[in-house]
């Protein structure tokens, strides 16, 4: 649910609330956004790369749509009423700032599992290393969660790629780190092929450009740990872990039979795997014919 700064008063009243519907349909979080996107809008402490956006200005650090003060107004009042906050902040400035902001909601009115998100935590200057231990730390203690979309890596071009001192999408890191960062594509236009989760899983696992070309191979992850991403973490990133997520005794009969089996497939093949059957609510909802897919 995206709102505006402002605008959260009037969904106050209504009586919504996160979890708020039932298994079929379900409000989740609110949504804010402090910046825009990596390499021109993005709020940043060094200048944007030359080499990283298509509206390249010299000593462009991006910029916010508010103040800190006025930020931390803007999470405080759906944090102090019990709503899931997850902030669209792609920049490391701006991150910072919604982090302040979280910090400060849980100081004067503190929630022990509030789940709070940055959407879009997706790249580290290597160069700042400091502020990045220091983000990352305050992230551990606050229970804030990053959520990346390692579907764009494939976008990067052999350009961006060259950025340097740069770290796209370290999503072993994180994860080494102790975080469990959820899966998304964040498209409904920009790639649509995104919104099949094998297409990320086959990226995280892989570390390709759509020229083939790898970008931080280090940070690739095991085919394992990308479906948890896209399962149980996602799940949890959304409150819907003792429902979604797994396949459990007295959760949802939601489940996908894949026509191929990721962990042992090639890592190369695994965009290839294709969905035989899906059952949604212990029913059928979609077959298909054909022969499986073999390692």
């Amino acid at each position: 649910m995206l709102v505006s700064y402002r605008g959260f008063a009037t969904i106050a009243q209504s009586g919504l609330h996160t979890g708020f519907g039932d298994d079929w349909i379900r409000i989740g979080a609110v949504k804010l956004v402090i910046d825009g996107v990596w390499g021109t809008t993005a709020a940043t402490y060094q200048p944007a790369w030359n080499g990283s956006g298509t509206m390249w200005m010299p000593n462009n650090t991006g910029g916010v749509s508010t103040t800190q003060e006025e930020f931390n107004k803007a999470v405080l009042e759906p944090h102090r009423q019990g709503w899931q906050v997850w902030v669209h902040a792609n920049g490391d400035r701006g991150q910072d700032m919604v982090i302040t902001a979280f910090e400060n909601a849980q100081q004067l009115y503190p929630r022990p599992d509030a789940r709070h998100r940055i959407e879009h935590f997706a790249h580290f200057l290597v160069q700042d290393a400091q502020r990045t231990a220091e983000r990352l730390a305050r992230m551990k203690r606050g229970g804030i969660i990053p959520a990346p979309q390692v579907a764009f890596l494939w976008r990067l071009t052999d350009v961006n790629v060259k950025e340097p001192d740069m770290k796209f999408f370290p999503m072993k890191t994180l994860i080494d780190m102790g975080f469990n960062p959820p899966g998304g594509s964040d498209t409904l236009g920009t790639q649509n092929f995104a919104t099949n989760p094998m297409f990320s899983i086959s990226v995280a696992v892989n570390r390709k450009t759509k020229s083939g070309t790898p970008a931080n191979p280090e940070e690739a992850i095991s085919p394992m740990q990308a479906i948890k991403m896209f399962t149980i973490w996602a799940a949890y990133g959304g409150f819907e872990e003792k429902v979604k997520g797994s396949i459990e005794v007295g959760k949802l009969a939601d489940l996908a039979v894949l026509a191929g089996d990721p962990l042992t497939i090639a890592p190369e093949r695994l965009a290839e795997i294709q969905t035989d059957l899906t059952i949604i609510d212990g029913k059928i909802a979609y077959q298909r014919s054909g022969e499986l897919a073999t390692p």
